[in-house]
């Protein structure tokens, strides 16, 4: 002060705002770095194996071995269609807003998933859920999530009924809906559960994520760009070997 007096002036930061800002700047980056691997290795992979079989198919004498390789070829031309289709997917969930987020009747969603993943019906789906009971927040790609899961049961669970639930649970601490698909297929060990839900920090976890299905990174992704989680758990406790339980856990909503 002017009279030679000492002052001490205490000025506090609210700093929750710059956490949360760098949170999500870390999960941009991270989701970048899953992408551009997608894109650069698995793409350049498809690409060359496709280009291999189409130079063989040129070379073959034999029509039937002619036409083997082509179709082997347009099957990797048809995975590179896949990929992009779910890598464009992935980043615009990431990168979309609320408003396209309107609470949505999960049974509706999931009768669509059922035909979709299960054509003919070749597998026995036993549902356990009813129409405008359960709402929770879901956008344009709420479908894939469900699709994901079950393409994954109907491929893993060896034939066997698949069951989808829809039951009450908790997310955060507040009330939500719990949509389970489960198998009972031979399962997922403990150690590959946590591959699946680590955290994609690192380029060498994502190449072992990615072993587990490109369908699973999706539905985590997806789930997670609409508030919710996705929890993995043996269908019967301490025996992965018997079925594998993927609940995907989205706050409740108000009917609209």
């Amino acid at each position: 002060w002017p009279d030679g007096r000492l002052a001490r002036m205490e000025v506090a930061f609210d700093i929750s705002e710059l956490e949360e800002t760098h949170r999500r700047l870390e999960e941009a980056k991270n989701m970048q770095e899953l992408l551009n691997d997608l894109l650069v290795h698995d793409v350049r992979g498809y690409a060359s194996t496709a280009r291999a079989y189409l130079e063989m198919a040129a070379d073959e004498a034999s029509e039937e071995k002619k036409a083997s390789s082509t179709a082997t070829a347009v099957d990797q031309i048809l995975k590179i269609d896949k990929l992009v289709d779910s890598v464009a997917k992935m980043a615009r969930a990431h990168s979309s807003d609320e408003a396209s987020v309107r609470p949505t009747d999960v049974a509706s969603v999931l009768d669509e998933a059922v035909e979709d993943a299960n054509p003919g019906g070749k597998v026995r789906v036993i549902r356990g859920y009813t129409a405008d009971k359960a709402f929770v927040p879901l956008g344009e790609f709420g479908k894939d999530i469900f699709l994901n899961l079950l393409t994954n049961a109907v491929k893993y669970g060896e034939g066997r009924p698949i069951s989808v639930e829809v039951a009450e649970s908790e997310l955060r601490g507040k009330p939500a809906w719990a949509i389970s698909v489960t198998d009972m297929g031979k399962g997922i060990p403990p150690e590959k559960r946590k591959i699946i839900f680590s955290r994609f920090t690192r380029l060498d976890s994502i190449s072992k994520l990615k072993g587990m299905g490109l369908g699973l990174v999706l539905a985590k992704a997806l789930t997670e760009s609409y508030g919710g989680e996705l929890r993995i758990e043996s269908r019967v406790p301490d025996a992965h070997s018997q079925g594998t339980r993927f609940s995907v856990v989205l706050p409740m909503s108000q009917p609209p």
